[in-house]
């Protein structure tokens, strides 16, 4: 359980928990290259391929997660994104993480608002760091 001045930190890598998508990923860029290569030449080929890498991006690289008493940040190789605790109205538990959401109540744009925290067999300790830093429950 963390104090409540300190910052809880964790860090996911998904392509090394699910070494089967990994290297259906890897397949999936290697084919694209190949493809871009024979039909469009070497520069088409690179460009689809980072396209694909970073769309990819979340499941192929480490994503660091911070909970502290200003709020949440989720750490991935092109980008940082913050929550404060005054901009989440609720937050809701699933299987693999919590969801800060901006809204009140369910709506269609969570999936596109928010934050989501993905656990690393720590559900207990982000379920915990969160509700010690909010104040408040998730349901």
């Amino acid at each position: 359980m963390p104090e409540e001045s300190a910052a809880f930190t964790w860090t996911v890598y998904l392509a090394r928990e699910e070494p089967l998508k990994t290297a259906l990923a890897l397949f999936l860029i290697a084919a694209i290259a190949f493809a871009g290569w024979v039909l469009a030449g070497p520069f088409p080929a690179a460009a689809a391929s980072l396209v694909t890498i970073l769309s990819l991006c979340e499941f192929l690289f480490p994503v660091s997660y911070e909970v502290s008493q200003q709020g949440a940040r989720v750490r991935s190789l092109l980008k940082t994104t913050n929550v404060t605790w005054s901009q989440v109205g609720a937050c809701y538990l699933d299987d693999n993480g919590v969801k800060l959401s901006p809204f009140n109540r369910p709506s269609r744009l969570e999936a596109f608002r928010g934050l989501y925290l993905r656990f690393a067999g720590n559900e207990d300790e982000v379920v915990q760091a969160v509700r010690l830093m909010r104040g408040q429950q998730c349901s």
